[in-house]
C-alpha cells in the first residue's frame, strides 16, 4: 500500500496558476483546489519515500 505525505498551500487568487507547476515539478500531485473569495487552498500529495531502519 502506497502511503502519501500531504501539503496543504494557501495562495492568493490568481496566482494559483504559478504555484501549482512549481509544485508539481517538486513531485507534488494536486488532489484538490478549493477557491475562496481571496485565496485559494490547494491540496497536495506525494508518496512517502521508503524509511530504511537499521
Amino acid at each position: 500500500m502506497i502511503k502519501y505525505e500531504h501539503k496543504p498551500v494557501q495562495a492568493a487568487r490568481g496566482t494559483d496558476g504559478l504555484v501549482i507547476p512549481k509544485t508539481q515539478e517538486d513531485g507534488w500531485e494536486l488532489v484538490k483546489q478549493t477557491r475562496g473569495v481571496l485565496r485559494s487552498t490547494l491540496d497536495f500529495r506525494r508518496p512517502k519515500k521508503p524509511c530504511h531502519g537499521s
